[in-house]
């Protein structure tokens, strides 16, 4: 079902980015996450592996409450339907400060 696709970028260097949105089946809401872990502690999602600052995982939210990572919030549900951002001041999964912009940059169903 519908959702959005969204960049992130950081002036430290960080880049990826999501696909917020809703499915339909049991899952519901799909979310951008990311862990919060050291270099070395690796997380595992399905057949994708993330370590600390490598891209954003999209996925059920419920499976990332599950894996406590850190969820983002679609910046896009609290503004006006044409505002397709920057969005700032979001914390950086690589460096860890809030200087990650998101940026609508379209929409999948």
């Amino acid at each position: 079902m519908p959702g959005k696709i969204i960049d992130a970028h950081c002036p430290c260097g960080f880049s990826g980015g999501g696909s917020p949105g809703f499915e339909l089946g049991e899952d519901g809401s799909l979310v951008m996450a990311y862990a919060e872990s050291s270099p070395d502690q690796e997380v595992s999602v399905g057949t994708r592996r993330n370590y600390s600052g490598e891209p954003l995982f999209t996925l059920p939210e419920t499976e990332a409450q599950r894996r406590g990572l850190t969820i983002l919030p679609d910046p896009s549900l609290e503004r006006e339907p044409r505002d397709r951002g920057p969005w700032h001041h979001y914390r950086c999964p690589l460096c860890a400060k809030n200087t990650m912009t998101l940026e609508l940059v379209g929409f999948w169903d």
